[in-house]
């Protein structure tokens, strides 16, 4: 395959020196170079997915927020819920969703990343979305 590229005069400059230096030609550093770029951005892309992953698989509440907030909400349902705890219930459920929009701009930048849908990254994490829940 070949590709044709214009770039400065200074770095052609310094490219010729290098395969001098080196006795190869020039070809051989310019592919020398891509290589360890792409060999490079690969790894930093592997390095951004698996923080994506984290992010998206760690939700960040405790297993006592969990309890109190289906307890809440069992109160709620029963209609046996006072001020003071609907205002929590409250206070609990912007605090998940304010957690499922981050986990969802997360699912979204690793779809790019992925170059696929949000929803195949959303089925393939089995992430419930409305309507498929």
């Amino acid at each position: 395959m070949s590709i044709t590229i214009e770039i400065r005069p200074t770095l052609e400059q310094r490219l010729r020196e290098k395969a001098k230096d080196r006795g190869v030609d020039i070809d051989d550093i310019i592919e020398q170079v891509l290589e360890n770029w792409s060999e490079n951005a690969q790894e930093e892309s592997q390095e951004t997915e698996t923080s994506l992953l984290k992010k998206i698989n760690h939700t960040g509440f405790s297993q006592s927020f969990w309890s109190e907030y289906h307890s809440l909400i069992r109160k709620r349902q029963e209609e046996t819920i006072d001020e003071t705890e609907l205002n929590r219930l409250i206070e609990m459920s912007d605090m998940l969703e304010k957690a499922n929009v981050q986990r969802l701009q997360n699912a979204i930048e690793l779809a790019k990343l992925r170059q696929v849908p949000v929803q195949e990254v959303l089925r393939q994490l089995q992430i419930p979305t409305l309507g498929n829940e």
